[in-house]
């Protein structure tokens, strides 16, 4: 669900919500535990948070799964507008989030967003101190190639002005992710950069997919209430060896073997009809190709960063058990 539209769902539900008086009837804050999967997008997301949800037992609303089955997404995304969770706004913000028969006062939020948004990791935990985050995170090469699926899945002709939108979009990724990096040279290397211009989709993905800063952000505002899996993990990986590190995590029951197979979709565009896959696609290798030593040195950062993982991120090499 992109921001605005978590925006005006916040404001009708308000004022559906509204007596007699004028005033506004929200109902009071009743979450204790908070359980929030912060990104990033094109990672696997929608895997990671469709094991958390099975695990504590969270059910979506019928509203949010007709949302969002056409997307073959996870019902329920928040994305909250500029991770805005506290003060006057926090009835509003836990009335959108999952919640778990099983496991009362629990409520969960899963986001695309908040791991790439500067300041988020501070706002989440003066907010909710308590909470438990987990994120996933793959090569930018993978992230962006899965990006530009989505972009153009539904496609038909050409846009004249913008490369990164058109029907044989791989043909102009590396040159339009090479424009890209030339420009955030030249502009700095922030979101603030991206803002104006072509492909800005690129251009967001390219300043969001420095792992490093980002995980540090998070594990300094959390600590031990902090978790990163990586996207080869979902992919490669038992449900059952997933869920059970998840319920280690979170402190909630483990999880039976039977049942637990891998999440079928970890990208939510796979299935459709113009899906590019990037194994064995010549123009990803040279994709990965471009980006492995822009990102080379923030690579060696995070495998120092979490040195129990796989962090191989351009080889996939996976080594089961290990992550962190």
């Amino acid at each position: 669900m992109r921001p605005i539209t978590t925006l005006l769902l916040v404001l009708g539900e308000a004022a559906l919500a509204r007596g007699g008086e004028g005033r506004l009837l929200l109902r009071p804050a009743k979450t204790r535990h908070l359980i929030v999967v912060a990104g990033a997008g094109k990672c696997g997301t929608n895997a990671l948070a469709y094991h958390v949800s099975a695990l504590v037992g969270f059910r979506p609303s019928r509203r949010d799964k007709q949302a969002q089955v056409k997307l073959n997404g996870f019902p329920g995304e928040v994305n909250y507008p500029n991770c805005s969770f506290g003060g006057g706004v926090k009835p509003a913000y836990e009335q959108l989030l999952q919640r778990s028969k099983s496991r009362p006062g629990a409520g969960l939020d899963k986001s695309a967003n908040y791991l790439g948004m500067p300041g988020c990791a501070a706002k989440l935990r003066r907010a909710y101190p308590a909470a438990r985050v987990v994120a996933s995170i793959c090569s930018v090469a993978s992230r962006l190639w899965s990006r530009m699926n989505h972009v153009n899945r539904d496609r038909k002709s050409d846009d004249a002005s913008d490369r990164s939108k058109s029907v044989d979009w791989p043909a102009h990724v590396v040159d339009v992710a090479r424009a890209q990096l030339a420009k955030l040279d030249e502009r700095g290397w922030s979101l603030d950069s991206c803002r104006t211009g072509p492909a800005t989709h690129v251009c967001k993905v390219l300043v969001t997919s420095r792992w490093h800063r980002q995980v540090s952000s998070f594990r300094d505002a959390f600590g031990a209430g902090f978790a990163v899996f990586l996207m080869e993990e979902l992919l490669t990986l038992e449900g059952f060896e997933i869920r059970s590190r998840l319920a280690t995590f979170l402190g909630a029951p483990a999880p039976k073997r039977e049942g637990t197979a891998k999440h079928k979709v970890v990208h939510s565009n796979a299935a459709h009809k113009n899906y590019k896959k990037e194994k064995g696609h010549p123009r990803f290798a040279e994709l990965a190709a471009l980006l492995e030593p822009v990102y080379a040195n923030d690579t060696r950062r995070l495998a120092a960063l979490l040195p129990d993982a796989p962090v191989d991120l351009w080889r996939r090499s996976v080594r089961p058990g290990k992550a962190s």
